[in-house]
């Protein structure tokens, strides 16, 4: 019988992938309306009545600017809910994966691995390095995996690539920021990592993403370049679009590691991606 593994956040990118490259375990995936992961008693009770072996925590609110303008639910949903999980999962003997993020880092050195201390200087940041913490306090054997610049899912989803694509199909000209830069990470790579990393019990922090470093205005320009499609991008800086914006942004959200090697580049990561998922 093949193992039981929960993955919160069962309609979002991670959670598809899950269940796409793990059919070795039975993947249960709530969204968020199958299961409240603020609720202690319906985690507490969903958990015990499916003993999975592994949960994958991946449901976060991940909005910087609503973060920002909610620091109380962002508290709440990235912190708190988060240590309550791990809490639980111990409770049942279960391995732990927190998925979070390079936004626990200022953005203000060239590069950040495992061993640099934290300091997010926005509450999405904040809210995600306290459930790291609150996750390595009750599950001391726990993985937990920090990406970048997430990439993953089709046309439908509303994360950067896809949103690009939509609109550079539509418009004949797109202003694309050009002066914060990042690491880029494949949900589907993230998946497969963590797949390996369940049989030895891997835990702490580790990083995780594609080697090297890109602007959003990169992303987009390998994406029109690849698809071919005639829309003029024009590089602007982040200034351009501060009155969208409620949340300061680190300028450099690259990720590397001193735990294993990226051995694969942001670009050729960026066109697996768009012919798997959106020719």
């Amino acid at each position: 019988m093949r193992p039981k593994l929960l993955v919160t956040g069962g309609h979002g990118v991670l959670a598809g992938y899950v269940r796409r490259l793990m059919p070795h375990y039975q993947v249960i995936a709530p969204d968020k309306l199958e299961l409240d992961i603020t609720n202690d008693t319906a985690v507490t009770k969903l958990l015990n009545q499916e003993k999975p072996a592994v949960i994958i925590h991946a449901a976060a609110l991940t909005d910087v600017d609503y973060c920002q303008s909610h620091p109380e639910l962002a508290d709440q949903v990235n912190a708190r809910a988060s240590g309550q999980l791990a809490l639980a999962a111990e409770a049942i003997g279960a391995q732990f994966v927190y998925i979070s993020t390079a936004a626990v880092f200022n953005g203000r050195s060239e590069f950040s691995v495992e061993s640099d201390e934290p300091d997010p200087i926005n509450h999405y940041g904040r809210s995600k390095l306290a459930g790291e913490r609150l996750v390595a306090e009750f599950s001391p054997s726990a993985l937990i995996v920090r990406s970048a610049w997430l990439i993953g899912g089709g046309r439908e989803q509303r994360k950067f690539v896809a949103n690009i694509l939509r609109l550079a199909e539509t418009q004949t000209e797109l202003a694309v920021v050009n002066d914060k830069v990042g690491s880029l990470t494949y949900a589907r790579d993230l998946v497969e990592f963590i797949d390996r990393s369940l049989p030895s019990r891997l835990s702490g922090i580790y990083h995780f993403a594609s080697a090297g470093e890109c602007s959003r205005y990169d992303i987009a320009e390998c994406l029109v370049s690849t698809m071919q499609l005639p829309t003029r991008l024009v590089p602007v800086g982040s200034e351009f679009f501060a009155e969208s914006f409620a949340a300061p942004r680190p300028d450099r959200e690259v990720l590397r590691s001193i735990k294993h090697d990226f051995s694969i580049d942001w670009q050729t990561t960026l066109k697996q991606y768009i012919e798997d998922e959106l020719r």
